[in-house]
Parts: C-alpha cells; structure tokens; sequence
C-alpha cells in the first residue's frame, strides 16, 4: 500500500487498470492468483477481446469518427486553454493520461493535483457533455445502420464467460477485505 490508505498500486495492476510500462504484476494478491495479464487479460482469453466483436468494432469506429468530429476537437481546445491556465500544457485529456502515468511512475500528488485541475476544465468548459453527446450520436447512426450484425452477436455466452472470471478471481478477492 501507498501513504494513501484508499489506494493500492497492486490492486490497481491486478485489475488491470493501470500497470506502469515496464512493470509486472504481482504472482498473488491477498493471496489469489493472479492471472497472466490481470483480471483483463484473463477475460480476453476467455470470451475474446471486446474489439473483436460488432459492438467493439463500431465502438473503435465511432471513437475514430469522434476524435474528428469538430465539435470535439472546439471542446478539447477549450480544455487545453483552461487546463493551461492551470500549469499544464496539454492537447486534450488523453495526453493528460499519458502526463500523469509518465515514465516517472506513480507519484500520487502529481496526479491527483492534475485530476483536479482536469475535473475544473472539464467542468467549466462543458467537454464531457459535448464528447457525451457527439458520441451518443455516432453511436445512433451505427446502431440503426448495423442493427442486424448488433442483433446477430451473441452477447449471452460473452456475459457467461465473463461471470466465470469474475467468480473466479473477484469472489476470492472480496473475502480479504
């Protein structure tokens, strides 16, 4: 554990929120065995990446689409000035994520002094709501355009798999709280 009793790095890496380039996740945690590539990367070997099915492939389709989209790119320009203001010289809040998970490694004050900064610009300059909905729209548009492959995929056995991960790994997990 850190010098912050509500956050755990190893936790952080077991669930594969976040693991640092370069670095390895533990063997065990509280004990349980941690699979190859955290609780993610024991899902994707199970039911398959979420990229490889339809609603994956229009999610990266729409999140390129997006990116484009100028009512986003005005947004991320009101956030980059705002965030400026602020001490931080930074394109949009993907390259925020990249800033504060630097090669430095975690080093908390840093970024929790950045997330409050992110969380003022985002709320100042209304981004979250604009990339809501520029997104919301995209996602309509494919739906309505792909409803028939959407409507193919077998999400039930995906679901299934996933419970067996979860079952296996986060129940044991919970008891050692």
């Amino acid at each position: 554990m850190t010098s912050y009793d509500f956050y755990d790095v190893n936790a952080d890496m077991v669930y594969d929120l976040f693991v640092p380039k370069g670095a390895k996740l533990p063997a065990t945690y509280h004990g349980v065995p941690i699979p190859e590539g955290g609780c993610v990367g024991e899902s994707d070997r199970v039911v398959g990446t979420f990229d490889e099915t339809p609603a994956g492939r229009i999610d990266t389709q729409n999140w390129e689409r997006m990116k484009k989209d100028p009512r986003v790119l005005a947004a991320d320009r009101s956030w980059s000035a705002c965030m400026k203001t602020k001490g931080y010289a930074v394109g949009n809040p993907y390259d925020a994520l990249n800033l504060a998970f630097s090669s430095q490694g975690i080093q908390l004050s840093r970024e929790i002094s950045m997330a409050v900064a992110d969380v003022a610009c985002k709320t100042s300059t209304g981004l979250v709501t604009v990339y809501f909905s520029v997104e919301t729209q995209l996602q309509n548009q494919a739906i309505k355009a792909q409803r028939s492959r959407l409507d193919a995929a077998d999400y039930g056995q995906q679901l299934i798999g996933l419970y067996r991960v979860f079952e296996k790994y986060e129940a044991p997990l919970r008891n050692t709280a």
